[in-house]
């Protein structure tokens, strides 16, 4: 018994084994960008604490009568970021979903958002915006993680529209129709068509307002707001340790090595991921 906590011929030790898997979580914790790591934090709450009975899921749920009436505002947040509880039959959906807002999260934030923290949560701000008032105020939705997830897939597949996807390891689509099959999927399993028609709603409209409407008539009415940038003002990876890229102000960025310029002889632009 007690080799198997020492180790026999060379083999790691269980604590030893244990502490390599912790270091590969906190790893992966690390590699995340700011703002999911900040939303996948989020949602690991509230879906443990409605699981481990710690707090109820009633707390969680959209009422506008709550938030006006007992000023109870924190639920127009976690109507949002509750995927649901990790137990009962529909516990390995809501793994699927959290995985899948994860991935394209973090796809997003590393590539259309690099360095763009301030837009991010814009674009988290003006989904949520239309999803309560949607959601919450026509359709009665009280959860909106669903819609949540949808805007973020929406969002990366419109701006990876050609890109092709493995679903299942079953048959391949077009980035630019996994929207679509994502709310198939969810329909044929009985989760209904609703709350991904919402994100759909939502996340094309921010694609309409940022890309299409900029393009055609060089308007841009969703700017992310001055006190958002001056918090979180742009930034570009300068390297880092263990592949994780270390990111300054774009204002402040590093100067590239060699022989000192007397005049700066160029536009700056924020360094992609890709």
């Amino acid at each position: 018994f007690f080799d198997c906590w020492r180790g026999i011929k060379g083999e790691p030790t269980i604590v030893g084994t244990l502490y390599q898997m912790a270091q590969s979580i906190e790893g992966w914790f690390q590699s995340l960008g700011w703002v999911t790591q900040k939303c996948f934090v989020l949602i690991m709450a509230l879906s443990l604490g409605g699981t481990l009975n710690i707090v109820s899921p009633q707390y969680f749920i959209l009422d506008f009568d709550l938030i006006f009436k007992q000023l109870q505002v924190w639920r127009l947040i976690t109507n949002m970021f509750f995927f649901g509880m990790f137990a009962g039959p529909s516990a390995f959906q809501v793994l699927i979903n959290i995985y899948l807002f994860l991935k394209y999260s973090q796809q997003l934030e590393e590539a259309e958002f690099n360095g763009k923290r301030a837009d991010y949560i814009w674009m988290f701000v003006i989904s949520a915006l239309i999803m309560t008032a949607l959601g919450g105020g026509l359709l009665g939705a009280r959860i909106t993680s669903r819609g949540l997830l949808l805007v973020v897939v929406w969002i990366w597949c419109r701006r990876n529209a050609s890109q092709q996807l493995n679903i299942m390891g079953i048959f391949d689509v077009k980035a630019i129709q996994f929207p679509w099959v994502l709310m198939l999927i969810h329909w044929i399993f009985g989760q209904g068509w609703e709350p991904d028609a919402l994100g759909i709603v939502a996340g094309h409209f921010y694609i309409f307002m940022k890309d299409i409407l900029p393009q055609t008539h060089g308007i841009d009415w969703l700017r992310t707001p001055r006190f958002l940038l001056n918090q979180y003002p742009e930034q570009r990876p300068v390297g880092g340790f263990g592949g994780t890229p270390t990111y300054m102000p774009a204002s402040r960025a590093a100067p590239a090595s060699g022989p000192p310029r007397s005049s700066f002889s160029g536009a700056g632009r924020v360094l992609g991921s890709d």
